[in-house]
């Protein structure tokens, strides 16, 4: 298959969200780490897939949120903590015993079903820092996993 290299943007597309899901990870020190990905902006290009399908790029805000069990919870933070205040402090990496990736499902205007969701690669939590509800603050790098199709389709791809 060919990678698709400098498509021109034709223009931005409008998108609904059908059904937004957690990525979840519950990590051996009874913390749980979730992820969802929201598209911030999708631009139809003049490139075509393999499959028939237009290329849509699409720009993506990921969130991660921690859950830590109250009895484990530190001393809340009295502020918002900014990325270069939890970078001062030392990482160590987690490891997790179960997750749940499920699927995340945006129609674009175009006639087309947008399928994304989450898949975490590393985990690390930020020694000695708590947000301000307590739990412990964690950095994480994940990918985003998407396919399009069109929205008459009866088998989902990926699914």
């Amino acid at each position: 298959m060919d990678l698709i290299t400098n498509p021109k943007f034709i223009k931005e597309v409008e998108f609904d969200i059908i059904d937004l899901k957690w990525s979840r990870y519950w990590l051996e020190n009874g913390d749980i780490v979730k992820s969802m990905a929201i598209p911030t902006s999708i631009m139809l290009t003049d490139q075509i897939g393999p499959d028939g399908v237009p290329v849509f790029a699409i720009s993506w805000n990921t969130i991660v949120a921690s859950s830590t069990p109250l009895d484990k919870r530190g001393k809340p933070s009295n502020r918002l903590l900014s990325l270069s205040d939890l970078e001062k402090h030392q990482h160590q990496e987690v490891s997790w015993t179960k997750s749940e990736e499920p699927y995340s499902l945006f129609r674009i205007s175009e006639g087309y079903i947008l399928k994304s969701r989450v898949i975490m690669n590393r985990i690390l939590l930020v020694v000695d820092s708590y947000d301000m509800m307590g739990n412990r603050n964690y950095f994480a790098n994940s990918v985003i996993a998407q396919v399009v199709y069109r929205e008459e389709t009866k088998s989902n791809p990926g699914s």
